[in-house]
C-alpha cells in the first residue's frame, strides 16, 4: 500500500519490521525533545549508538538526529568500522579521525580535547571520550575502505562487503592492531552494545532499499543488524538512507541544516577531497546530502508491546485509514489524520497498566511537533514527554514508570500540509534499570628513571552510566614498590634504584559493579630526554593534519612528523638544560631517511655533528660517547624513498 502522496514528495512504502516493542523508563532510551546537556558523564537524557562505515557518513546521513542528541545531553557512542581511507597513506584516514573528532566537539560547544581508554571488548579496542563533554565517545575500528567493494591493494584488497559476503574469512585493519572474522566483528559491536546499552541504535541501510549505495555502507549495516539482533538489552535499530537520498526531496532546514553543516564543515578542514581546500561544498552532492535525511526501517527488540491489537481512536481520520490501523503490527498499514494542527491518536490499555514509554513511526504525513499523554480513566490527562520531529522516522519517549489505561499521540505541529500519519504505535511497561560495568583505564606506559618518583595515573577510567568510581591499583610485577595510596586515583610511588620491568593493574568500582583489570608497565632505566619536549622542524608535509614536529617526541609509534620534499629536511628538540646522552633511537617511517646527521648544540644556533647514520625503515639505534647539549637535531641528507621524511618517534638517553 502506497504512502500518501504529497506536493514534492515521491510515493514510498517506509519499511518496518516489529520483532517487539520500544523501551521503559529504566532503560538507557534516547528521549526526543530533552532540553540542556546531562551533567558530565550522567546518560540520564539516553543512550545511542551509532555504527556506520565511514568517518562522515554519521554527519552527513545520520545528523540532524546525532546533532539533536548530543545537544540534548544525551550519550551518544559512535563506532566507525572502516577508516575511509581511500588507499591512501596514513595521512588521509589519520586526518579524517581528527576531523571527525572536531566535528563532535563543535556540536557539543567545546574544545576538541579527547581522552583514550580501553572499550573493553578485547582485539584492543579503545574509545575516545570527549573531556568538555564525557557523553560523547567514538571508536575507530579502521577496517580498510572497500570503495567499489573490492578493496585497494595499499590494504590487500580487504572489504567489509567480502567478509560479508563471506568470501574474505577474516579483515585487518589498516594499523594492524586488530583483525576480526565476520563472527568476531559481530560478536565486538554487540560487546560494545552491551557495555554502554544504548535503548536506540543508528546504522545504515540494511535493506538496500534504493540502488547506487556505497558497498560499505550496505555491508556496515548488516554487521549492525546482526550485532543488534545478539543484543539481549530492550531497545531499537533505526536504518538510515545513505548515497540515495540524492533523489528525494530536501527535509532538513532551519538550525538542524545550519548545526549540521557547521559540523561537516569542522570536519573539513581535515579532509580536503570532498570541497576543495576553501571548504566549498556549494553545488555539490555534499550540500545536497546535508538537506536531507531519511530511514528507510526499524526494527525493536527485547520489550513487550502492550498497545498491540488493543481500541484505537483518532480525533479524525481519512477513508481507508482508521485508528485501529496503527496498533495492528502490519507495517504496510497506517493511520492518517485530516489536514489540520492537534490531531491526535488514543489508544486503550483495556485497564489500569504500569507504563513507561511510547514508540511511534511516523510516515510521509509527519508531525514537527508532538505531545505524549496518558490518562487513567481518559477524561484528564497528563502530559509524559513532548518532542520534534524532522522527517518521517522513529519517535522514542521515554519517562518515569506511572500508572495508565489511555494514551495518546498529539500532532501539536505539522511537517507538511498534510494531517498525520503513523504506520506503528507502541506502548511499553517500564524495564528495570540494569547497571552498566564501568571501565578502567590505568594510563599509558611510562619510562622512569632510577629512584624517580613516579604517578600512576587511573583519571582515564569511565562510567558509562556517570557513577562516582572508586580506585584500587595492585602491583602484579617487577620488584615490590610502595603505593602511597593504592585506593586513589593517582597513586605515587619510588623507583627502584636499579633497572626494572613493573607493572599494575586498576580495577574500578561504580558502587555496585567491577571493571575488567587495566594494566600499565612502568620501565625502570635509561630516561627519554626528549620525551614530550619541545620540538621543531624545517617544514610539514600537510599542515594542520597530524604530521607535526611534536608527533615524533610524543611517546606514541602510530604518530608521525613528515617533512617537506627538500633534499634536506631537519627535525629537533629542546630538551631544555644542557643534558648528558649517548644514545640516540630514530624510529622511521616507510619514507626513511638513508643518511642522516646527528648533531648536538649548546644554543640552538650552532650545531655540531656527532654522528653520521645510514637510515632504515624502523628503529636505527645510534650510540656515541657521552655528550653533552640542549638541543638535538636529526639533519635528513639523503632521501631512501621518492617520498618526505617521515620519522615516528625520537629517543635521546644516556644508558
Amino acid at each position: 500500500m502506497s504512502r500518501p502522496n504529497l506536493a514534492g514528495t515521491p510515493q514510498r512504502r517506509w519499511r518496518r519490521i516489529v520483532m517487539g516493542a520500544t523501551l521503559g523508563a529504566g532503560a538507557a532510551c534516547a528521549a526526543l525533545g530533552a532540553g540542556g546537556a546531562a551533567a558530565a558523564g550522567n546518560c540520564s537524557a539516553g543512550t545511542t549508538m551509532n555504527i556506520v562505515a565511514h568517518p562522515d557518513d554519521d554527519l552527513l546521513f545520520l545528523s540532524p538526529d546525532v546533532l539533536r542528541d548530543v545537544r540534548a545531553g544525551v550519550c551518544e557512542r559512535t563506532v566507525f568500522l572502516t577508516a575511509g581511507d581511500d588507499g591512501q597513506n596514513d595521512v588521509y584516514w589519520k586526518g579524517r579521525e581528527v576531523g571527525i573528532m572536531a566535528a563532535y566537539a563543535n556540536m557539543a560547544g567545546v574544545a576538541s580535547t579527547w581522552s583514550t581508554t580501553d572499550a573493553g571488548v578485547g582485539q584492543g579496542v579503545t574509545i575516545k571520550t570527549l573531556v568538555g563533554r564525557p557523553q560523547v565517545s567514538l571508536i575507530f575500528l579502521r577496517l580498510p575502505d572497500g570503495v567499489n567493494g573490492d578493496g585497494t591493494p595499499a590494504y590487500g584488497n580487504q572489504s567489509l562487503r567480502q567478509l560479508n559476503q563471506g568470501t574474505l574469512a577474516q579483515i585487518t585493519s589498516i594499523d594492524g592492531a586488530r583483525s576480526f572474522t565476520s563472527a568476531s566483528l559481530t560478536s565486538t559491536l554487540t560487546g560494545l552494545m552491551s557495555r554502554f546499552r544504548p535503548g536506540l541504535v543508528r546504522g545504515q541501510d540494511h535493506v538496500g532499499a534504493v540502488a547506487g549505495d556505497h558497498p560499505d555502507h550496505f555491508a556496515a549495516a548488516q554487521f549492525t543488524r546482526r550485532a543488534h539482533a545478539a543484543y539481549s538489552a530492550p531497545h531499537w535499530l533505526e536504518a538510515f538512507m545513505d548515497n540515495p537520498t540524492l533523489g528525494f526531496p530536501a527535509n532538513v532546514g532551519g538550525s538542524d541544516l545550519s548545526g549540521k553543516t557547521a559540523a561537516f564543515n569542522a570536519y573539513l578542514r581535515y579532509d580536503r577531497m570532498p570541497c576543495g581546500i576553501s571548504v566549498n561544498c556549494a553545488g555539490t552532492q555534499y550540500e545536497a546530502w546535508l538537506a536531507r535525511r531519511y530511514t528507510v526501517a526499524s526494527e525493536s527488540a527485547g520489550v513487550t508491546d502492550l498497545s498491540a491489537g488493543r481500541p484505537a481512536a483518532a480525533s479524525s481520520s481519512i477513508a481507508g485509514h482508521g485508528p485501529g490501523l496503527a496498533v495492528d503490527a502490519d507495517p504496510a498499514t497506517y493511520w492518517q489524520s485530516s489536514a489540520a494542527n492537534g490531531q491526535w491518536l488514543r489508544v486503550d490499555l483495556g485497564g489500569l497498566r504500569m507504563i513507561g514509554g511510547v514508540a511511534f513511526r511516523q510516515d510521509a504525513a509527519y508531525a514537527a511537533t508532538y505531545r505524549i499523554e496518558t490518562s487513567l480513566e481518559g477524561i484528564f490527562w497528563l502530559a509524559a514527554d513532548s518532542g520534534s520531529a524532522v522527517g518521517p522516522g522513529l519517535q522514542q519517549a521515554a519517562f518515569g514508570a506511572r500508572p495508565a489505561r489511555f494514551v495518546r499521540i498529539v500532532g501539536v505541529s505539522r511537517g507538511t500540509a498534510a494531517g498525520f500519519s503513523l504506520s506503528d504505535v507502541v506502548v511499553t511497561a517500564p524495564v528495570a534499570a540494569t547497571r552498566v560495568a564501568p571501565v578502567a583505564g590505568a594510563g599509558p606506559d611510562q619510562t622512569v628513571a632510577r629512584g624517580a618518583a613516579v604517578t600512576l595515573d587511573g583519571s582515564g577510567s569511565l562510567d558509562p552510566e556517570g557513577r562516582t568510581l572508586s580506585y584500587r591499583w595492585t602491583q602484579v610485577a617487577g620488584p615490590a614498590v610502595r603505593l602511597s595510596r593504592a585506593t586513589a586515583m593517582r597513586p605515587t610511588f619510588t623507583a627502584p634504584a636499579a633497572n626494572a620491568a613493573l607493572a599494575f593493574q586498576l580495577v574500578v568500582n561504580d558502587g555496585t559493579t567491577s571493571s575488567t583489570a587495566s594494566t600499565v608497565n612502568v620501565t625502570v632505566g635509561p630516561v627519554n630526554l626528549a620525551l614530550n619536549r619541545p620540538a621543531s622542524a624545517s617544514s610539514i608535509e600537510i599542515p594542520g593534519i597530524g604530521l607535526a614536529a611534536a608527533n615524533a617526541n610524543d611517546g606514541v609509534l602510530t604518530t608521525r612528523w613528515s617533512s617537506g620534499y627538500a633534499a634536506t629536511e631537519w627535525w629537533q628538540v629542546d630538551l631544555g638544560a644542557n643534558r648528558t646522552f649517548d644514545t640516540v633511537d630514530v624510529t622511521w617511517e616507510d619514507a626513511f631517511a638513508s643518511g642522516y646527521s646527528i648533531q648536538v648544540s649548546n644554543n640552538g644556533t650552532a650545531f655540531t655533528t656527532v654522528a653520521t647514520v645510514t637510515g632504515a625503515p624502523g628503529l636505527i639505534r645510534t650510540t656515541v660517547p657521552a655528550v653533552t647539549g640542549r638541543y638535538v637535531r636529526i639533519l635528513c641528507t639523503q632521501r631512501g624513498t621518492p617520498y618526505s621524511y617521515s620519522i615516528r618517534e625520537v629517543s635521546v638517553s644516556r644508558s
